[in-house]
């Protein structure tokens, strides 16, 4: 029995140093905990990276609503500007001023020119 005994010995202490090995090669329990806490860190990152980005989007495009809203109320503006210039320069017109004066206010050209000297 002593023979049967021997490898049965041998088999338990390789297997004891196969253990050995692979508990030695496995990462410290504390280290797992550091990597599960800096990876949970990470993913709350980017998600709030993610969340920001969002929150940055949406508030572009009320900008950009805003802003173009404002161009078209400026459109308008210089739309109506150029009709009061232009109804400005009709009203301006020798033939206007002389058609109010005469139809408006009664006003008649003299007969006679009379030239005054300082």
């Amino acid at each position: 029995m002593a023979s049967a005994a021997a490898p049965r010995e041998q088999r338990m202490a390789a297997a004891a140093k196969r253990r050995k090995r692979r508990t030695a090669k496995s990462a410290p329990v504390g280290l797992v905990r550091w990597q599960i806490i800096i990876m949970l860190a990470l993913f709350a990152a980017v998600g709030a990276s993610g969340l920001a980005l969002v929150t940055a989007a949406q508030e572009m495009r009320l900008l950009h609503r805003a802003m173009d809203e404002l161009q078209s109320k400026q459109d308008r503006s210089m739309a109506q500007y150029s009709r009061l210039l232009l109804e400005r320069g009709t009203f301006a017109s020798l033939q206007t001023v002389e058609v109010v004066a005469s139809e408006e206010l009664q006003m008649v050209f003299p007969q006679q020119v009379e030239e005054i000297s300082p």
